[in-house]
């Protein structure tokens, strides 16, 4: 499976926000997701890269994938 993020360039990043999105990133793991793709450009898509790559490194056995598309 594959999730892939697209959002604001400019956000603010709360403890809310960050959680909120951690959360749907673990559900998508969840059910199977191991490809994410990203813009590589703005805020939401560094977030949402941090949030991967810190589960990326966490759980090493998932073969997680980073793709940015251009």
């Amino acid at each position: 499976m594959i999730c892939s993020f697209f959002g604001h360039r400019d956000i603010e990043i709360t403890n809310a926000l960050y959680d909120r999105t951690a959360d749907a990133i673990m559900k998508a793991i969840n059910i199977g997701c191991r490809t994410f793709y990203f813009g590589g450009y703005g805020d939401f898509d560094a977030l949402c890269y941090s949030i991967v790559t810190k589960v990326k490194q966490e759980k090493r056995e998932l073969n997680i994938q980073h793709i940015y598309c251009v």
